[in-house]
């Protein structure tokens, strides 16, 4: 699974699907810190917010975004703003009914009251009935089977949280603040959303998406009851203009009961709407259980040669995985601890690591800066030169493990991260035993 905060963000400016209302303002802090400063309570906010939707049940709002520009359209003329609503209805443990529509402003001033939709269809629509999962943009939709919690999110709305924490706000914080990419973390006074009082919190980050460098600004407004009520935030990429999105959410219901569940938890594709298995190959699947893994040569951190079957006679998990990754990063301190666990037992295990999504410079830089994750194995390839992820193990998203046996034959796989579990040590422990011959 792709680092979903920096795939979004480009995203939005790629695609300019939502965002800011231009009667709207941000409070910003100047426009460099000199240093790393947060404030603990803005960040018990954000804790405050994972919390509260962690413990829901059910959540049902309207998220209706406008998105406006910094620079000027290629005639120089400035580019009007973007408007779009979405509906959420989504219930715990995995099911999911999302819609989207770019919407018109009738009235003076672009209010929010005098939106209208451009079609009666959704742009977008997310469905999950807890077995299948629909995509749809536009024309087009894909069926999936990982309905699994982490999988389950939308694209920009500010109501993220709800099914995986590993979304959260708070989370999101913690992990640029682990990568040195947060600046600041404040709160920002106090503003009324929609009737209702709100807490603001600030946080500034700089990183980098596909080796570009992006600046984030946003600020969260957050209500008594801990969840968020609108979200401003503003994007830049390297020295180029940016973008500022604005969504405010209303109608919010939570812990209601769902009715209907079988119709509104099913997907229809609309008229005019096709199979995108029409259209492209579908994604392989990976490679099965009792398939010998393929071989092949990456090279470590000091540039030494790393061979798949030098590690004969042991079990390895081979990590698919890339920096820029969140649950890519987000799962290694679960890695260290189960390799830590298996290899004081001096069991014959190895954690491979291979990052065959990026250049070599930011797997260096990343890896160099963590000497604690010093029971995993790193090794990288480049993927222009050597795609071991896509062509020899089938690999659509990352992180994704294979656990191969002493004999070379792969023994189990796992896509995606979506929190610790003893998953991965009971597969390794099977294929120690020989389980699966």
């Amino acid at each position: 699974m792709k680092n979903r905060r920096r795939l979004l963000a480009a995203a939005a400016a790629l695609c300019a699907l939502v965002v800011a209302a231009p009667q709207m303002t941000l409070a910003e802090p100047p426009a460099a810190a000199a240093k790393l400063v947060i404030d603990e309570s803005a960040m018990a906010l954000l804790k405050k917010v994972q919390m509260t939707m962690l413990g829901l049940r059910t959540y049902r709002a309207e998220c209706w975004t406008t998105l406006t520009y910094d620079a000027p359209g290629k005639d120089g003329k400035p580019r009007p703003p973007r408007r779009e609503m979405a509906t959420l209805t989504a219930v715990k443990p995995n099911l999911m009914r999302y819609d989207a529509w770019r919407m018109t402003a009738s009235g003076p001033g672009g209010a929010w009251k005098t939106w209208q939709r451009q079609s009666q269809s959704p742009s977008r629509t997310f469905v999950s009935d807890g077995k299948t999962a629909w995509w749809q943009f536009g024309t087009k939709y894909h069926k999936d089977t990982r309905t699994a919690p982490q999988y389950l999110s939308t694209i920009l709305e500010p109501w993220t949280g709800f099914y995986s924490t590993h979304t959260s706000p708070y989370d999101e914080t913690v992990h640029y603040r682990t990568e040195g990419e947060l600046l600041e973390v404040r709160r920002a006074g106090r503003e009324v959303v929609d009737g209702t009082p709100c807490d603001k919190v600030f946080v500034h980050v700089k990183t980098s998406y596909s080796d570009e460098a992006m600046e984030e600004r946003t600020t969260w407004f957050i209500a008594g009851d801990g969840l968020v009520r609108r979200r401003v935030q503003h994007v830049r990429f390297g020295d180029k203009p940016g973008h500022t999105r604005d969504a405010t959410l209303r109608n919010i219901r939570v812990n209601a009961p769902v009715t209907s569940r079988a119709s509104l938890f099913a997907y229809k594709p609309p008229k005019g709407v096709k199979s995108e298995a029409q259209n492209r190959r579908e994604e392989p699947p990976l490679l099965a259980n009792g398939t010998p893994a393929p071989d092949f040569t990456a090279t470590d951190k000091n540039g030494t040669p790393v061979k798949l079957s030098d590690h004969r006679g042991k079990v390895v998990v081979l990590d698919f995985w890339a920096s820029w990754c969140g649950p890519c990063v987000a799962s290694m301190p679960h890695n260290q601890t189960v390799m830590k666990k298996l290899q004081a037992e001096n069991l014959p295990v190895v954690l491979l690591a291979l990052d065959n999504s990026e250049t070599r410079e930011p797997f260096l830089a990343w890896i160099n800066k963590r000497p604690e994750l010093d029971a995993i194995t790193f090794a990288h390839a480049d993927s222009k030169t050597a795609d071991i992820a896509g062509k020899l193990y089938n690999v659509s998203g990352i992180p994704t493990q294979y656990v191969i046996d002493a004999n070379g034959v792969i023994r189990a796989a796992f896509v995606g991260y979506g929190g610790p579990t003893d998953a991965l040590e009971k597969a390794v422990r099977a294929a120690l035993a020989g389980q699966g011959k």
